[in-house]
């Protein structure tokens, strides 16, 4: 081999062992690594694993992969600490997309949980005027459930809430079917 290709081969050496160098010369991604696992935790907090499940599923893939990646890199002489950068920037794309989902699904839970409560108090106040009111002991335990939903409603817990409003739908519309079933 001649002096050339000597110099060539050293150099071509040294620049491969300098990048593979620089590669893990980069510093831990710290504050991507905070704030991504903030977006995770505040779609947490807005019940993206209730209203958003398939998001929040993501979510936590990503965050273990996040785990896994940091575990791995913990000691090595030589990390890559692009990569955890990329898992933190990819969880914290995921976290806002499910917080954004579960506040779509949080108001369209409310929405349904409001509708079921008005339709829910109209049913058993129009059902003392139909041909057979409904029993006096069956009306109170009904207004008790509708007095939950609405107390469900006020703690924001509103799938609960339409719910028992069901329950209180479904109750009144069986008595008043029951009623008109059979002919006196």
């Amino acid at each position: 081999m001649t002096a050339e290709g000597v110099a060539k081969a050293t150099a071509a050496t040294l620049l491969v062992f300098v990048t593979f160098f620089l590669q893990g010369c980069r510093p831990f991604p710290e504050q991507e690594v905070k704030e991504a696992k903030r977006a995770a935790h505040l779609a947490f907090r807005a019940r993206a694993p209730l209203y958003a499940p398939e998001s929040w599923k993501s979510v936590k893939k990503a965050e273990s992969e996040l785990d896994d990646e940091i575990w791995k890199q913990t000691g090595r002489l030589i990390s890559d600490n692009e990569r955890v950068g990329r898992l933190a920037a990819k969880l914290q794309k995921l976290s806002k997309q499910a917080l954004k989902e579960a506040k779509r699904g949080e108001s369209a839970a409310r929405d349904r949980a409001e509708k079921s409560i008005a339709k829910a108090d109209a049913l058993l106040w129009s059902s003392r005027f139909t041909a057979g009111p409904i029993q006096p002991a069956l009306k109170r335990k009904l207004s008790l459930l509708l007095d939950q939903a609405r107390a469900d409603m006020n703690a924001g817990n509103y799938i609960e809430a339409g719910i028992r409003a069901g329950k209180v739908i479904s109750a009144v519309k069986g008595q008043e079917s029951a009623l008109h079933c059979c002919p006196k």
